[in-house]
């Protein structure tokens, strides 16, 4: 299937992609207590993440850098868009290489290096809210953080300095 592209491009694409759907299953685990409704409404939401590849792929070139960019760090819509540059890459004779790797698809004007770059940052950001998710919600068996905990040594820092408005008491 891509009989022109470097191997091992293929393979550490695929590679970010499991960890981003690894990532992405974190992220359910944590919002959703019960097994069963994480397992459920986990796959529902894991399958509807295809869906604006499929209906905005026609419309995908004309949309601004930025869209794309945020529309690319949705797990499946991502794959879908990296799979549809590596083939045409390959019907092209190019193939995916470490030398065209950046080289941006005359109609998307998207790389495929982009698109690698974009899930990493997209695990990265579930990652994070999975943290924080579990911190602020820990369940029955831990301790809550409060909302702003990611901020907290910052307030406390301005509190210290007298830059804070005294009357903040809600800052330990």
């Amino acid at each position: 299937m891509f009989a022109y592209s470097n191997a091992l491009i293929i393979w550490l694409f695929f590679v970010i992609y499991i960890s981003s759907v690894v990532t992405f299953s974190f992220l359910m685990s944590v919002i959703f207590k019960k097994s069963s409704t994480a397992g459920n409404i986990g796959s529902l939401i894991f399958f509807i993440t295809i869906l604006p590849y499929n209906k905005l792929n026609d419309d995908f070139y004309a949309f601004p850098y930025v869209i794309k960019a945020l529309y690319c760090m949705i797990v499946n819509t991502n794959m879908g868009q990296a799979i549809h540059i590596a083939l045409d890459m390959e019907s092209n004779e190019k193939g995916v290489r470490f030398s065209n790797l950046f080289e941006r698809d005359i109609d998307l004007k998207f790389s495929f290096g982009e698109l690698l770059i974009f899930m990493i940052i997209g695990s990265i950001i579930q990652l994070l809210l999975t943290n924080y998710v579990e911190r602020v919600f820990p369940g029955e068996y831990g301790i809550a953080e409060p909302f702003y905990y990611p901020i907290k040594p910052l307030l406390i820092y301005l509190k210290k300095r007298g830059l804070l408005n005294r009357k903040s008491a809600w800052i330990n």
